[in-house]
C-alpha cells in the first residue's frame, strides 16, 4: 500500500503542512499530481507532496478521490517550501493564497510540456537590469520581442493600473486580486499549460515563474512588489530573483531609480522644472497655490496647454500643520486641541482638501480649465497630455505618510517618477515644497545627484544603524496589538535567522523583510 502527503488547497495553523492519504490502486499518484481529497464532510484539492510505503496514520488514512487534471513540476514544489519557510507560515496557507480556489470540474489535460520546461530551466537564465527613463516604455518593447520569437513571458507589476496600461500595448490577459476566483483559475492554469502565452499580473502571480520561458518586472523600486498586510507577507521581487539563482528563470527588471542597496547608475530625467519653496509672503488668491506658481499657471494657459494641479489631500477637511514647529497630521482628522510634537495650538498653516481647491480655482478662474488629481496609483499613473504643465501643491507628501527613516528615498522615488511621466509628453513640472527638501528635488533628478543623495543616505544608516547597514525584522503581536523592530547584523545568514525566529511565529506575524522601518 502506497501513501500520499498532500498539501491542501486551506489555510492552515504554521506546523500543519499536509495530511496523508491511501492511494487507491486504481490511481496513479506521483509527486505534484493535483489530487481531490477527502476533508471533513467535504472534498478539498491539494498537491501530492510527497509518496511513500509507510504512515504514521496508516490506521485512519483515507483514500484519494481522484487526480486532477494538473501537475506540478518539483521545482513548484521547492519554491513552496521555500516561500513558507520565509514567510512563517505553513505551506497549505501559501497554497491558498497562490492558487485561491480550484473548481470541482475542469476541462482538459495540461500536456507534459509543462513539466519538461520547467526542468528544462535548471540551467542558468539570463539576469539583467534596465536603469533607464520611461521604463514602461523599454518593458512593453521587450516583451513584443520575446512574443516575435514565441517565448512566453510572464510581466510582474506592481499595481492593477500599470498593468492595464501594458496590456492595452501588448493585448495579454491580467492576472489581479479584483477577478473572481474562476477567472483567476483559468488564467494560471492557461499560463502553466502554455495557452497563455504572455500573463500580466501584480504580486499575487510572481508564484509562476517557473513556467514561463522569460519573467519581466516593472519599477523594482517599488515597495508594492510587498505583501505586507496580511499573511503570507512575501515579497514578489525576492521571489523572482530567488526562481532565477535556484532555478534558472530568465528575469529582466525595468526601474528608473536603483534601491540604496544597488550600486548602478540612475539615468537623468530630462524634464522642464521648477522647484518653488514655501514662502511666508508668497500667497496667491488660490490656496494652496503660491503667487510664483500661480503666475506660471496664468502664463502657461495663454498658450491653450493642458493645466493639472496634483493635490495630495482629499475632501474638504484641512491636513493640521502646526505653525510653530511644521508638525503635519499623518491623515485627514480633527484639528487636535494642542500640537503633540511641541504643545503650540495655532493650526492656522493647515492645508484644505482638494474639493476646498477647486471651489477657489472656479470662482478666481473660471475660464481655465484643470485637471485635478491625487497622489492616488490611478492618478499619477495615468498619463499626461501633450506638454501639460503639472503641479505638486507639496512635494513632502510624495513620501507618503508614514515618518520614518525611508521618508526622503521614498521621495526620491516618487519625485523621480512624477518627473520622468511629466518629460514624456514634453511637459513642465512645478513642485512647492519646504525650503530643506527644493535642493534634494533639483538633484534627485542627475545621476550624479542620486549618486551624492545615495551615498549621504548610506552614511546615515550606517552611523545610526539602520537598513541596509543591518537586518530589521519586524514582529507584530496580535494579542497585544504590539509592533517590534529587532535588529541583526547584516551577517547572519536567512536559515539562522529563521530558526531564530520560527518558535515566534505561532503567536505573531514576523516580517523578514518590512517596506517600512520603524514606524
Amino acid at each position: 500500500m502506497s501513501y500520499a502527503r498532500v498539501i491542501p488547497v486551506q489555510r492552515t495553523p504554521l506546523g500543519v503542512e499536509g495530511f496523508d492519504y491511501l492511494i487507491p490502486e486504481e490511481l496513479s499518484v506521483q509527486v505534484g499530481s493535483f489530487v481531490r481529497v477527502p476533508f471533513r464532510k467535504g472534498t478539498m484539492a491539494g498537491v501530492a507532496e510527497s509518496i511513500s510505503t509507510h504512515s504514521s496514520f496508516a490506521h485512519k488514512a483515507l483514500p484519494i478521490k481522484e487526480i486532477l487534471d494538473i501537475t506540478f513540476p518539483e521545482s513548484f514544489l521547492t519554491l513552496l517550501a521555500w516561500t513558507a519557510s520565509r514567510t512563517f507560515c505553513s505551506k497549505p496557507t501559501v497554497l491558498k493564497a497562490w492558487l485561491r480556489w480550484v473548481p470541482k470540474r475542469h476541462g482538459s489535460h495540461i500536456t507534459s510540456s509543462v513539466h519538461e520546461l520547467v526542468s528544462s530551466t535548471k540551467t542558468k537564465g539570463i539576469l539583467k537590469t534596465h536603469w533607464v527613463t520611461e521604463p514602461e516604455q523599454h518593458l512593453i518593447a521587450r516583451a513584443k520581442e520575446a512574443l516575435a520569437k514565441q517565448q512566453r513571458i510572464l510581466i510582474v507589476v506592481p499595481w492593477k493600473i500599470r498593468a492595464e496600461h501594458i496590456r492595452s500595448a501588448l493585448g495579454c490577459d491580467v492576472l489581479h486580486s479584483d477577478l473572481s476566483d474562476g477567472e483567476a483559475f483559468k488564467l494560471w492554469r492557461g499560463c502553466m499549460n502554455g495557452s497563455v502565452p504572455c500573463l500580466i499580473t501584480t504580486r499575487l502571480g510572481a508564484w509562476l515563474a517557473p513556467f514561463v520561458d522569460l519573467v519581466l518586472l516593472d519599477e523594482p523600486e517599488n515597495d508594492d512588489h510587498k505583501q505586507d498586510e496580511l499573511a503570507p507577507r512575501y515579497d514578489a521581487r525576492l521571489m523572482l530573483m530567488w526562481c532565477h539563482t535556484h532555478l534558472g528563470t530568465s528575469l529582466e527588471t525595468f526601474g528608473l531609480t536603483p534601491p540604496l542597496h544597488v550600486q548602478a547608475d540612475a539615468p537623468t530625467i530630462p524634464v522642464k522644472l521648477f522647484v518653488h519653496p514655501f514662502l511666508p509672503n508668497g500667497r496667491s488668491p488660490i490656496p494652496c497655490i503660491q503667487a510664483n506658481t500661480y503666475t506660471l499657471l496664468i502664463t502657461h494657459c495663454s498658450s491653450h496647454h493642458p493645466l493639472v494641479i496634483i493635490h495630495p489631500i482629499r475632501g474638504t477637511v484641512a491636513r493640521p500643520i502646526c505653525r510653530d514647529c511644521g508638525w503635519r497630521g499623518e491623515k485627514q482628522q480633527d484639528v487636535p486641541l494642542a500640537c503633540p510634537t511641541c504643545g503650540g495650538t495655532d493650526f492656522s498653516k493647515s492645508w484644505p482638501g482638494i474639493e476646498k481647491l477647486k471651489l477657489a480655482w472656479m470662482k478666481h478662474e473660471p475660464h481655465i480649465p484643470v485637471e485635478w488629481r491625487n497622489l492616488s496609483n490611478e492618478d499619477v499613473d495615468t498619463p499626461f497630455s501633450k506638454h501639460a504643465m503639472v503641479v505638486i501643491t507639496d512635494g513632502s507628501l510624495l513620501s507618503g505618510v508614514t515618518e520614518d527613516v525611508r521618508r526622503l528615498e521614498r521621495c526620491s522615488i516618487n519625485v523621480r517618477r512624477l518627473a520622468d511621466h511629466v518629460a514624456a509628453v514634453d511637459g513642465t513640472l512645478i513642485i512647492q515644497t519646504s525650503e530643506s527638501l527644493a535642493p534634494h528635488v533639483q538633484r534627485w533628478l542627475t545621476k550624479d545627484g542620486v549618486k551624492t543623495f545615495r551615498e549621504q543616505e548610506l552614511q546615515e544608516r550606517r552611523m545610526f544603524g539602520y537598513p541596509p547597514a543591518t537586518r530589521l525584522v519586524k514582529i507584530l503581536e496580535g494579542k497585544h496589538k504590539s509592533v517590534t523592530h529587532i535588529l541583526f547584523p547584516p551577517s547572519i545568514s536567512e536559515k539562522r535567522l529563521i530558526e531564530l525566529l520560527t518558535p515566534l511565529a505561532t503567536s505573531a506575524i514576523i516580517d523578514l523583510d518590512p517596506i517600512a522601518f520603524l514606524k
